[in-house]
């Protein structure tokens, strides 16, 4: 057991796990006798918590107290990481919380599930510093004002958008991994971002190409595969219009 301790509570850390589940893969009711901590990584699911149901989004912190029902309805796959604890004092922990934009709660969640789980040097030692780590992170997050649906929506898309733009990823699969429709997805972006969800997608695989051609020497279809694009082709158009250039004449210019 683990404990980090701050001025009002200690937490003992008593387990830490990922998890993963198809769509329609529910996790049944259930209930703890510690707090437990989930960080939603990807995907679309409804979580009822005691009375309420809350609808989660990649970023999403829940925290449901001991002996309180909870379980999970799989929407879409999805995948979490999760964190059971002891705490006594006075955390001052509300229902959920919002991963900053830096991602830094994903990347500490991530830290002490594989530290957990593995056998390394001064073990112990390392998990009661990420756990110290977590604490103050969580403390700052629930001192901001939490943004509005729009805004975590928007922020969801583009952390999906980011995990998903190398593969045959489209702004309706998109949409749908977070149980929203297309359109409204364009509208949000375009009110909290001031562009398109395309337009971003496009952005993202247009530069991961451009450094493939520029520090490989991959065939152009093999860019175009790795890169989220239809065909040699297609990546070409979109070569052309960014830098003037086709991809011979971009990636000659990258070696003079």
């Amino acid at each position: 057991m683990v404990i980090a301790q701050n001025a009002t509570y200690e937490v003992s850390l008593l387990g830490a796990g990922s998890y993963k589940a198809p769509r329609g893969k529910n996790y049944p009711s259930h209930q703890h006798y510690e707090w437990e901590i989930v960080y939603y990584r990807s995907g679309f699911i409804e979580s009822p918590i005691g009375e309420e149901v809350f609808k989660t989004r990649p970023g999403l912190v829940l925290f449901t107290p001991p002996g309180v029902s909870h379980s999970e309805i799989a929407l879409t796959d999805y995948a979490n990481f999760f964190l059971s604890l002891s705490v006594s004092g006075s955390p001052g922990w509300t229902r959920f919380c919002f991963d900053d934009p830096d991602r830094s709660l994903e990347r500490l969640f991530g830290s002490i599930v594989r530290e957990w789980n593995s056998q390394g040097l001064r073990r112990e030692e390392m998990l009661e510093l990420l756990l110290k780590q977590l604490c103050l992170p969580v403390e700052r997050v629930f001192s901001r004002r939490q943004p509005g649906e729009g805004a975590q929506t928007v922020a969801a898309a583009s952390r999906i958008i980011e995990q998903q733009y190398t593969g045959p990823l489209t702004i309706n699969k998109v949409a749908e991994q977070l149980g929203i429709s297309p359109a409204y997805l364009r509208q949000l972006f375009a009110r909290y971002r001031g562009s398109h969800p395309l337009a971003y997608l496009q952005s993202l695989r247009l530069q991961h190409a451009l450094q493939l051609i520029k520090s490989s020497n991959l065939t152009l279809e093999a860019v175009a595969r790795l890169s989220g694009y239809d065909s040699a082709s297609h990546l070409s158009r979109h070569v052309k219009r960014e830098t003037g250039k086709n991809p011979g004449e971009f990636r000659a210019n990258q070696h003079l």
